[in-house]
């Protein structure tokens, strides 16, 4: 297995070329891509760059004002027998 370190550029047509020289030669491969912005944290990225739909925030926001989650009493745990 030959790992290799890189960076890279996407483009604004969200695409990413890689092209490293390896040793191998005619042979299939597996690749394992892990992309993860430089410079930038998910607090610096919108909603939209971090992988959620265009207006998904603003659209539910609030959607259970009306009608909210309420968690009732969960009483008491069930006694179980201690570990040997």
């Amino acid at each position: 297995m030959i790992s290799i370190q890189t960076t890279g550029h996407v483009g604004s047509d969200g695409t990413l070329a890689l092209h490293e020289p390896t040793p191998l030669r005619n042979v299939d491969v597996d690749v394992l891509v892990v992309l993860q912005p430089t410079g930038a944290s998910d607090a610096d990225m919108s909603p939209e760059e971090s992988g959620w739909p265009a207006g998904f925030f603003a659209e539910t926001y609030g959607s259970c004002a009306d009608d909210p989650i309420e968690r009732p009493p969960q009483g008491a745990p069930d006694l179980r027998d201690p570990f040997a």
